[in-house]
């Protein structure tokens, strides 16, 4: 099964459009969601987009969309966007993703960039979508940088009331912790206090089995 969806492209100031204020603040997730209206496996958005949705708000610009497949779905989305241009990002460069490449770790994402994007495969343009790997067994997602750290599907993969799937916030917060930029400090701080007593816990638990004890962030869990 492929895409039928037409994709309007982006261009090198695609990030400034998408920080412009839209009657529908959530427009790029619809167009994206539109797109992927077909996929046959389970898609999620991810980043700070997640935690948009999580909120029901946009709390920060964004400078494209992120969305989260399991690994396992990798080639299945190959063939879902076949005039896509696709590329692997390795030691700061794009390589393009050969058909029937199936990638393993420590690859983990993927730039798409739409049929007509003039920009395809240059670091200095931002995709039209980012990609990103998922890893799980039958019931549970598995964080990929510590496979100690895991958490059950049914928790990890949430949905809106207008169905618009995304991965949960904590786990998506656990990414952010490595580096805590300007974004990053930015989604924890809008969601922290939408944040159940329970994925608080388990943010907590997850940052100190990455061995982050002093990390900013579990004085305010």
């Amino acid at each position: 099964m492929t895409s039928h969806v037409k994709w309007q492209p982006a261009n090198p100031r695609r990030a400034a459009t998408l920080c412009k204020p839209v009657s529908d603040p959530f427009a790029p997730q619809r167009d994206a969601a539109q797109l992927l209206s077909t996929f046959p496996y389970p898609w999620m958005f991810a980043g700070g987009w997640a935690i948009d949705l999580f909120l029901g708000s946009v709390n920060r610009p964004h400078k494209d969309v992120d969305l989260a497949i399991f690994r396992e779905h990798q080639l299945d989305l190959q063939s879902f966007l076949p005039d896509w241009r696709i590329f692997v990002p390795r030691s700061g460069k794009l390589e393009p993703w050969q058909q029937g490449e199936y990638l393993r770790l420590p690859d983990h994402n993927l730039w798409l960039y739409a049929p007509g994007n003039t920009g395809a495969g240059s670091v200095e343009v931002q995709p039209d979508l980012e990609v990103l790997f998922s890893e799980r067994d039958a019931a549970n997602w598995i964080y990929r940088r510590n496979p100690l750290i895991t958490r059950p599907l049914i928790q990890a993969c949430r949905t809106t009331q207008d169905g618009m799937p995304y991965l949960a916030p904590e786990i998506v917060l656990l990414y952010k912790a490595r580096d805590t930029r300007g974004g990053d400090q930015a989604d924890f701080n809008a969601a922290l206090g939408s944040l159940s007593v329970e994925q608080r816990l388990w943010l907590r638990e997850a940052l100190e089995v990455v061995d982050r004890p002093g990390h900013e962030w579990l004085d305010r869990l």
